[in-house]
């Protein structure tokens, strides 16, 4: 599974919102197991920061899979095939387009002459 359909799956199948873009970056690089000092270099982000954000997601993670969640047990926890929706929204059917729905107004009838304004029709 690549890492953009993972970084997905986690925001839709275990978050249920989107991460912002230096969360996704923090995800990516630590699935792919890279340090925190690493990441912060190649953002441009400080190392705390990174480490905040790293900290939150973990946290996040954490919560939803009711599994603890690390930075190196990151890939272990989370199994691209085992990720799924914790909070299923029910599933609303579709109108069924192949029915006619009859609506019928009585018309409308407009006055022969101006109306002054501020009158009552």
């Amino acid at each position: 599974m690549s890492e953009e359909k993972i970084l997905s799956a986690i925001e839709q199948g275990l978050l249920n919102r989107e991460l912002n873009e230096c969360e996704r970056y923090v995800l990516g690089k630590s699935w792919q197991g890279e340090r925190y000092t690493k990441i912060a270099n190649d953002s441009g982000y400080e190392t705390n920061y990174i480490k905040q954000v790293g900290a939150k997601l973990w946290s996040e993670l954490s919560s939803a899979t009711g599994k603890t969640i690390t930075k190196k047990n990151l890939r272990i926890v989370i199994e691209p095939g085992e990720i799924e929706t914790k909070q299923r929204l029910p599933v609303v059917p579709s109108p069924d387009t192949t029915t006619a729905v009859n609506v019928s107004s009585p018309p409308i009838s407009y006055p022969s002459t101006p109306v002054a304004p501020g009158s009552v029709l």
